[in-house]
């Protein structure tokens, strides 16, 4: 297993999945929508999703749903399902020691960023609403790339902004998506482990079951 560079500067974070419990809550209700209306969909087919930008998702959901593409009735129809898709108060669902880990990076005087597939407008919803946002020194999202995650550029425009080098920085991530993404950056990338969806993490350098098992590996 590669090892974590001794000299690290920056920690560049995923969102959902990782700061908040969000995947979960998501796929219950993009199912149960589409249940409805696909009765031969199982919730399994869903699970690619994962990790997805928004356009690859919209794109893979006509190919499950089996609806030709660009089909106006099934767009307006998932723009509903999508004004579903949103949680009251996303701080219920901060993942279990993020505050923390969030805390002592910033008292080790880490840099920290946070590289998202999600749309902007959630990021910063999802970071007023945690109470998180002052951690962040630089916050980025996949609308702004004519590709997301896989694609390594979301966290290299990341690296560039705060001034750091891949090997000075470490990622993490839950989807096989960002996980690709972070290693063609050229980063170290751990992986909070999620058994929820068949996520394929064994490429990961390091795999973690809560948030803050970042701070003892970077204490050891």
């Amino acid at each position: 297993m590669k090892k974590i560079n001794r000299n690290l500067k920056a920690v560049l974070f995923d969102m959902d999945g990782v700061l908040i419990d969000s995947e979960t809550v998501y796929m219950d209700i993009l199912y149960s929508n589409l249940v409805q209306k696909y009765g031969f969909l199982n919730r399994e087919d869903l699970y690619p999703i994962v990790g997805m930008d928004n356009e690859s998702t919209h794109l893979f959901l006509y190919q499950v749903t089996r609806e030709p593409l660009d089909n106006t009735a099934f767009d307006l129809y998932m723009e509903a399902v999508y004004r579903d898709m949103h949680v009251d108060d996303y701080k219920d669902i901060l993942n279990p020691g993020v505050m923390e880990t969030l805390e002592f990076l910033k008292k080790k005087k880490f840099k920290m960023a946070l590289a998202s597939s999600s749309k902007m407008y959630l990021i910063e919803k999802v970071l007023e609403q945690c109470g998180i946002a002052s951690f962040f020194d630089y916050v980025i999202s996949g609308e702004q790339f004519a590709e997301s995650k896989p694609n390594p550029e979301i966290y290299l425009t990341a690296m560039r902004e705060i001034g750091c080098t891949p090997d000075e920085c470490i990622v993490v991530e839950d989807s096989s998506y960002g996980i690709e993404a972070g290693l063609s950056a050229g980063t170290y990338v751990i992986a909070k482990k999620d058994e929820r969806f068949n996520i394929d993490q064994s490429k990961a350098d390091h795999q973690i079951d809560a948030i803050d098992e970042i701070i003892e590996l970077l204490i050891d």
